[in-house]
């Protein structure tokens, strides 16, 4: 009212024990006092509920005092942080204090460690805080700011960062802030030494960091930022600066260095080297960036496609099974990322693949290979070149049932432009064993676009050469033309049931966790075929089973293993095994060449009283030729 302001008690309390506790008598003239307590007070809670700021996190508790007069007060406080902090990142304790007296106001604030070491920064500013209205408020522009660091151990801090474990390292040096607002003047340095961490996501523990920041005139500047991640020589680098000149926007410049630095290496198999250079200099807002970047080794755990299926048995038409909308096309290479435009403008930036690059996906595990162009359209980021297939598996989801097809070749096309799709050129193989022992070569050709995928079955067996493709699905479905299946005895569906079974989503369990247990091969395939026999149990469904293991070995050469299990003649229950091993070395570019020793192509036909069946050799020469 007009004789002042005056609170006798105002407390405010949150759900949480939380207290803040008011009083003050602030009359138009003479003396004004008040105080403010705080004890465990969300703030971060009370401002997003009161102004709809964004929320954070911690709790406040100190004190804070008034007194002297409405045109020369004085303003004290001590106020402790706890736990402050937004995005999963919260700070350790703390402890803020202050003092304004004759127009001059000194805040500090400091982290300490439970080690004995600290951070501290002191700002100095002339200001006007007289209870009433004032001109000016701030009283000059002029900056004067200080932030020592002494042997702040990072480790005995308490900070938390969401997914970040084993923080270490040791923070020391000095930075002093003079000039004005629109013109600060930095000078000093900040070191830290030793840093390391350990990124539960990427399962990664980066280690032997250390970088200099130093702040020279109107320039803060990333002298070097080095950190290990892998072997003794597996380093990140970088350098850059960042200046903001007087009536001139901020600018910075960045050179980042990688030599086969791991940037993930987790449980699930996930793996990620990169190598190579990047540049950014420009516009803070909006830096072009240019380099060449090179993944010797990978192994990238994805799921583009969700727990979909390809093709729902459930329809009556046949064709309607392979609906392109309908068809698992793996997304490779990945699709524009969208806005990045908006943060930077790339351009001529190559990405190249190593010869140790997988990708693996609930329906493919696929070797790449190739390079692309990166550059900015717009604010998509649009890669140009070719990727390429070597080898792999696709597993063809039916439904009820899959099929998984071994890849011959592939090759995925961008072309630099958000307008055109990029194109496909898939080709894989599926041998289909029949309960007589013979194989039946099933090819799939995935062409079209990414958005529109094309697909058509064919064999090269000569029974099937020229048959239609209700003909080939019936063959991959239930192993056996679609006349073998039209009126057939009870017998006859218990042996189409016995192909069936094994493909009921039971064998892609196994060999997800065969894959878990062999990490250290690259492609795992699990198949069996069906029998006669009316009992199907647990020992029937081995029969005939075969497994095969794929391991990239070095740039050039890769080994495929192949052993199963077969019934003996006679229908006994004696087993015996089989096994065979082929190798295959690139050449050179288009030229590759196979050798290997193996049973044939019916492992489980040979001679009485044989344990293992006779073995062949075979010596292949392949070229290819591109158009």
């Amino acid at each position: 009212d007009a004789q002042g302001l005056r609170i006798d008690t105002l407390e405010v309390r949150s759900s949480a024990k939380g207290l803040v506790a008011l009083r003050a008598d602030v009359p138009m003239e003479g003396a004004v006092q008040g105080t403010m307590h705080l004890e465990r007070f969300p703030i971060g809670e009370a401002l997003a509920f009161a102004l709809g700021t964004r929320p954070f996190t911690g709790q406040l508790s100190g004190d804070a005092h008034l007194r002297g007069t409405r045109t020369m007060p004085l303003y004290d406080w001590r106020i402790d942080g706890d736990s402050l902090g937004v995005d999963g990142i919260y700070l350790p304790r703390v402890v803020s204090e202050g003092l304004y007296t004759g127009r001059r106001l000194v805040a500090q604030a400091t982290i300490t460690d439970s080690a004995g070491g600290r951070v501290n920064a002191e700002a100095r500013i002339p200001m006007d805080l007289s209870i009433g209205k004032v001109e000016k408020r701030l009283l000059s522009d002029a900056v004067d700011a200080d932030i020592n660091a002494d042997s702040l151990k990072l480790d005995a801090m308490g900070i938390s960062v969401a997914g970040v474990s084993r923080v270490r390292g040791v923070v020391d040096g000095h930075v002093a802030v003079t000039g004005t607002m629109d013109r600060p003047i930095g000078t000093g340095s900040i070191v830290l030494s030793g840093f390391s961490a350990f990124a539960e996501a990427l399962g990664i523990e980066p280690n032997q960091g250390r970088a200099v920041v130093r702040a020279a005139q109107d320039s803060l500047i990333l002298e070097s930022f080095r950190i290990v991640s892998g072997g003794a020589s597996d380093t990140l680098g970088v350098q850059g600066a960042l200046r903001y000149a007087l009536n001139e926007p901020i600018t910075m410049r960045s050179h980042m260095v990688a030599n086969n630095v791991v940037l993930a290496r987790s449980r699930n198999g996930t793996e990620l080297v990169l190598s190579g250079t990047l540049d950014a200099r420009g516009p803070l807002k909006r830096p072009s960036v240019e380099g060449s970047l090179f993944v010797p080794r990978a192994t990238l755990k994805i799921d583009p496609l969700g727990a979909s299926t390809a093709l729902d048995l459930t329809t009556t038409s046949a064709r309607a099974y392979l609906a392109p909308s309908e068809i698992p096309v793996v997304d490779i290479a990945g699709r524009s990322l969208t806005r990045l435009g908006q943060f930077a403008s790339v351009d001529r930036v190559r990405v190249e693949l190593g010869n140790d690059v997988w990708v693996r996906t609930p329906e493919a595990t696929v070797k790449l290979s190739g390079g692309v162009n990166l550059s900015t359209k717009g604010e998509a980021l649009v890669p140009e070149g070719e990727i390429s297939a070597n080898r792999g598996q696709y597993k063809l989801d039916l439904g009820v049932v899959n099929r998984s097809f071994s890849i011959d070749s592939g090759r995925v096309r961008f072309f630099g432009d958000t307008a055109i799709a990029p194109s496909l050129d898939i080709s894989a193989t599926n041998v289909v064993r029949l309960s007589t022992g013979d194989e039946i070569p099933v090819s799939v050709h995935i062409g079209g676009t990414i958005e529109r995928p094309l697909l058509t079955l064919s064999s090269t067996d000569p029974l099937y050469a020229s048959a239609p493709e209700s003909e080939v699905i019936s063959l991959l479905i239930f192993g056996a033309p679609t006349f073998a299946l039209d009126g057939q005895s009870q017998s006859t569906v218990r042996a189409v049931t016995g192909v069936l079974l094994p493909s009921v989503g039971g064998f892609g369990l196994v060999e997800g966790a065969l894959n878990k247990l062999l990490p250290g091969f690259n492609t795992l395939q699990l198949t069996a075929a069906g029998g006669q026999s009316g009992d199907l149990n647990a020992s029937s469904l081995i029969n005939n089973l075969s497994l095969t293991a794929g391991k990239q070995v070095g740039e050039k050469t890769f080994l495929r293993l192949n052993t199963g299990v077969c019934r003996s003649s006679g229908q006994t229950s004696a087993r015996g095994l089989w096994g065979g091993v082929a190798v295959e070395y690139r050449i050179s570019t288009g030229l590759t060449a196979q050798m290997g020793v193996d049973p044939g192509s019916a492992p489980c036909s040979r001679s009485s009283g044989d344990l293992f069946p006779r073995l062949q050799f075979g010596f292949d020469l392949f070229r290819e030729w591109i158009f």
